[in-house]
Formats: structure tokens, sequence, C-alpha cells
């Protein structure tokens, strides 16, 4: 028997439903993907190769007032971007929260983004942190999502900290201060890189 018009429009909307719902999945995944970089990222080999400066060899050990210094050298100099590197003296990172920080703390990789810095690679959570953190330390939330954000702590105070970062499209690398009230808020916490001195 024939399928009538009446049984063909239902199934064709549930059909169309569905691929929807996929579709939605991959542009999902699409973006996520995009703050996911990987060892195969083209554009960020392709940065590394353009710079005169190389990479550093391995991931670097650096003082406090070493990783600080690495960081000042980009406030009011370095647009913010998640597409573009800045080449100089020590190397070529990316220009976005986690390029920064991966660049002040001379990390090897140029690709790394705001949930792979808070792996056990390169950094582990500060216990008791609001008292314990320090210059050269970084704050930071929500790693899963692209509102994610990653900061270099400057310096403590007793009613918060100031941080060094890259946060905004249409700024440069920035100081700011961030209170323990905007901190707690924000979901925050304190992370320390494994090679600090």
């Amino acid at each position: 028997m024939k399928p009538s018009i009446k049984t063909l429009i239902p199934i064709q909307l549930a059909a169309v439903a569905l691929v929807g719902v996929a579709g939605a999945s991959t542009a999902n995944a699409a973006s996520h993907r995009t703050n996911v970089t990987t060892p195969t990222d083209q554009a960020s080999i392709d940065a590394a190769s353009k710079c005169k400066t190389p990479q550093p060899k391995k991931d670097l050990h650096l003082t406090r007032a070493q990783i600080v210094a690495r960081g000042k050298t980009w406030i009011g100099k370095v647009w913010y971007s998640k597409k573009k590197w800045h080449c100089d003296s020590k190397g070529s990172y990316r220009q976005d929260c986690s390029g920064f920080v991966s660049m002040a703390w001379g990390l090897r990789s140029n690709q790394e983004w705001t949930g792979t810095l808070i792996g056990k690679r390169y950094s582990s959570p500060i216990k008791n942190w609001k008292k314990k953190i320090l210059p050269g330390d970084a704050v930071t939330h929500n790693p899963e999502s692209e509102a994610g954000h990653v900061a270099l702590v400057e310096k403590r105070t007793s009613k918060g900290v100031w941080v060094l970062q890259e946060n905004q499209t249409g700024t440069k690398a920035n100081r700011a201060f961030k209170s323990w009230k905007q901190l707690k808020a924000g979901g925050y916490y304190g992370i320390r890189y494994k090679h600090v001195k």
C-alpha cells in the first residue's frame, strides 16, 4: 500500500528534527574544539615557524619574579586575539588569556587553553589559596566554558589580588584588581605552575 501524504509529512518532519539536533550537536562540538587546541593545530605551528625566536625546548623553570616580569612585557602592548600569535624574544604565543599565561610561565607549547593549563602537566590547585597565593601563580574558573578565564597573579593584598591578563577582544594585555568578593562570585580558585622556583 502506497503511503499517503498525511503519513509522509510527520515522518519527514521527524527526520528534519533529527538532522537539526545532530547539526546543533556538531556545531557545539566544533565550537568547543576551537578552544581546545591540539599538537596538530596548524595555525600555532605556522605562527611558531614564522617567529625568529624558537619556542623553549622544554618548559622553563622560572622564579616568581621572572614570571611576573615576563607577563609585564605584554601589558599595554599586545592586543587580545584567539586567532593570532605574538612573536617576541620569548617565542610565539596566542594572544588570549591562556596564551598569555603560557608565555609568562615559559611553556614550550604555544597551543594551550584554560582547560589544559589546570591539568597536572602544568599546575596544581593551591590549597587555602586565598591565604597562600603568590606572585606568578594564576587564578582561573570555568575551564570547560568559552567564558573560562585564567589570569596571572602579580601580587596579593588583604583585599584581593592584582592580576596581569589578556581578557577581552578590543583591548590590550592589562593589569587589573580582583577583590576576594569578585573572585568568589566568579568561581575562581588559585593554581600554581609546577616549575616555579
